[in-house]
């Protein structure tokens, strides 16, 4: 389908005057928005506060959120600067300047010889309200409804001037409105856009074809302009064909600053001739300079508009920017607290590791001691082992002994000489009783070492400080602990060393008796009384002997003990061998320790460097939406220039096509109709309205003596886009 773009052709003369009003007010925008904080206003006074009033708004005009910002100049370098705002949420640009509410509701800023600028949010009405109506194939249609949509679309933006006050025009009261200049930039995609008509408005090509609307809302009748005379425009249409709607975000741009510098000083309202004269003069300095500043104003127009599209990409792009800083400042934050964490862990490790080797330096020094007390219970048991050895023996030989003794007691009787042989075995018997004596002897003194040496085990065992033992050692000295108990258990059934003692000593008894016995043996054949005497002398024996094998059967005892003994000693060996690595631990745990102060102090000069980089993200993090902020302001003023400089274009063009027909047709025409009396109450108005305009210098406030500038940038919301 070919696109093609046309324009309405306004021909009548109060086109052409309007057409001109247009040109003046594309003019007199483009300079509002390049004006400094520093400019001078109207009659050479200084600009002390620059005001921009970003206006946030659904498609239909409805507004959503107002935000301003403010620039206090700052010449003087002054330490502090009056402020007045009615701003809500006020923030600096810069974090070291700040402000103190006074008494009477104004502010008093910490400028530090510095320009201020700050931002706030203002829920205060609009001077002058826009409402966007749409009607498709000629029915009225919702902006929520538009999206994909195809067919003839007409949108219509009209504007409301809500800015009026009461002023004395030769000698009555008159209603008069700020005279505003609204400027209305719309994108056209040539794939959604067909045949697109405007009015009060103008096409401007490029690489995305805009549609520049314009609008002097309230000045028509602030001027008292018949419209049969002049029109001056209020609203702005465009109408176009449209296939799968979507449109792109619709920019307004509102200034007060149209008339403001306006001079009606050498318009001489008596004299028409003069009047008319001075008129063509000056419509032929303007035709003469039209070509030339129309050429220039596209130029401009057109870097503005790419300028436009580049810092919405470096927007669009700086947009992700406080997302990253503030993840930054919040992992640097948690950095932080995580390092803080981890000193104190380490601070306890190193406490910990302090009293861990404190510990095994007891431990250590009770597994010396237990060693010492193992090894002397372990020599001890060797001799024990051998002395119950020969007791043993010795049992044995006395069991023999009491066999033979009981063997000659039955043939004692049988005849001297067998008594004689009697008394020869009695007093090898007694002899060897006499052994059996040295030996349980031996036993005694062995057992009474053996029940010394227990002893001193199980003190020394039970005395461990177990502090900073292991599960696995506490054990094992619980085993030999319980062992040695139980050998002590065992030891309590054995005869003890008195009932050996007396053993002995009835030994010893029955050896002298046996011995006695061994002498009347001899005279057995000379008496047979002497042959019963050592009959009951061998008797004696056998129950001597007898007591012997009792003492044989306590010895197997007391091996049994020392058995149990060697195996308790060899679990304190174990146990022991097990504790020989707490000199090792020892160590390590002291290297541990000192290992774990160092990363404490270590930790510490890291959270000191944490806390310094979360304070520095922060500051990232403030900055960057500072950042932002003033690329939104970049991105603004550039929209509002590329905007700007569009209408200049398209009212300089304008300009350029019918200020020689307007000088022909228009400005006789208009001078003949405003006769003496008609021109003096239009010069009258016009100087009424450009105090009106100078008198407008701040929507949210301004201090008392200041001059500030201010102007209007109202977004629409994008359409299925």
């Amino acid at each position: 389908m070919a696109r093609r773009f046309s324009k309405t052709n306004h021909t009548h003369p109060r086109h052409l005057r309007a057409a001109a009003f247009s040109a003046v007010a594309g003019l007199s925008l483009v300079a509002a928005l390049a004006m400094p904080a520093t400019a001078l206003a109207a009659g050479g006074t200084s600009i002390d506060k620059n005001e921009t009033v970003y206006v946030s708004a659904d498609s239909s005009g409805n507004v959503r959120e107002t935000t301003v910002r403010e620039t206090l100049s700052n010449d003087g370098k002054a330490a502090t600067l009056p402020d007045r705002s009615n701003l809500s949420d006020i923030r600096p640009s810069d974090d070291k300047q700040g402000f103190s509410t006074n008494a009477d509701g104004s502010l008093s800023w910490t400028a530090n010889g510095k320009t201020v600028s700050y931002s706030g949010r203002s829920d205060k009405p609009l001077p002058l309200a826009i409402s966007v109506s749409y009607t498709l194939d000629g029915r009225p249609i919702e902006a929520s409804e538009l999206a994909g949509k195809s067919g003839h679309l007409v949108m219509r933006f009209d504007y409301r001037n809500e800015s009026s006050a009461t002023r004395s025009v030769q000698g009555s009261q008159r209603e008069l409105f700020t005279p505003f200049a609204a400027i209305t930039t719309v994108d056209l995609d040539e794939d959604v856009f067909h045949d697109v008509k405007l009015t009060n408005g103008r096409l401007i090509s490029g690489d995305t074809p805009m549609a520049v609307g314009y609008a002097l809302p309230g000045l028509q009748e602030s001027l008292d302009l018949s419209r049969d005379q002049i029109e001056l425009p209020e609203h702005f249409e465009l109408e176009a064909d449209v296939t799968n709607f979507r449109l792109g975000s619709v920019t307004t741009i509102v200034t007060p600053s149209l008339l403001s510098d306006l001079d009606t000083s050498k318009i001489d309202a008596g004299d028409n001739s003069e009047t008319v004269d001075l008129l063509r003069s000056s419509m032929n300095q303007l035709v003469s300079g039209s070509d030339e500043l129309a050429g220039a104003l596209q130029r401009i127009s057109d870097g503005s508009t790419a300028l436009s599209r580049g810092v919405d990409v470096f927007r669009a792009e700086a947009g992700l920017l406080p997302q990253a800083t503030g993840q930054l400042a919040d992992g640097a934050s948690s950095l932080a607290q995580g390092v803080g964490q981890a000193r104190v862990g380490a601070e306890s490790l190193a406490a910990g590791g302090q009293a861990l080797s404190e510990g095994l330096g007891r431990l250590n020094g009770g597994v010396t001691g237990l060693q010492g007390a193992a090894g002397a219970l372990g020599a001890s048991l060797g001799d024990a082992r051998d002395v119950l050895s020969r007791a043993q023996e010795q049992a044995s030989s006395a069991k023999e002994t009491a066999a033979e003794a009981a063997d000659m007691a039955t043939q004692v009787g049988k005849s001297a000489g067998d008594a004689r042989a009697a008394a020869t075995a009695a007093g090898d018997a007694a002899k060897s009783l006499d052994s059996s004596a040295d030996a349980l002897k031996a036993y005694a003194s062995a057992q009474e070492g053996v029940q010394a040496q227990v002893s001193e085990a199980r003190e020394a065992l039970a005395g461990i400080d177990q502090t900073g033992m292991t599960d696995a050692q506490r054990q094992a000295v619980a085993s030999a602990l319980e062992k040695l108990n139980d050998a002590a258990g065992t030891a309590s059934t054995v005869p003890q060393p008195e009932d050996v003692s007396a053993q002995v000593t009835k030994l010893e008894e029955k050896a002298t008796s046996l011995s006695s016995a061994a002498t009347s043996a001899q005279s057995i054949a000379q008496r047979s009384g002497a042959a019963s005497a050592a009959a009951d002398a061998c008797g004696d024996l056998v129950a001597a002997a007898r007591g012997s094998e009792e003492q044989a059967t306590g010895l197997a005892g007391v091996a049994a003990l020392a058995h149990q003994l060697d195996q308790g000693i060899v679990s304190i060996h174990g146990a022991l061998g097990s504790a020989e690595d707490a000199g090792s631990l020892l160590g390590g745990a002291a290297a541990s320790s000192a290992g774990a102060q160092q990363l404490a102090q270590a930790l510490g000069q890291a959270a000191s460097g944490a806390g310094e980089l979360a304070t520095g993200a922060r500051r990232i993090d403030q900055g960057a939406g500072q950042l932002v902020g003033g690329i939104e302001q970049l991105q603004d003023g550039a929209s509002a220039l590329a905007t700007g400089s569009s209408a200049a274009a398209v009212g300089s063009d304008q300009l350029t096509d019918g200020l020689r027909a307007f000088d022909e047709k228009a400005v006789s025409k208009m001078v003949e109709a405003l006769d003496g009396s008609s021109m003096r109450k239009l010069v009258a108005r016009l100087d009424a309205v450009s105090e009106l305009a100078d008198e407008y210098e701040s929507f949210a406030g301004i201090a008392e003596g200041q001059h500030g500038t201010t102007k209007f940038v109202i977004r629409l919301d994008a359409i299925g886009d």
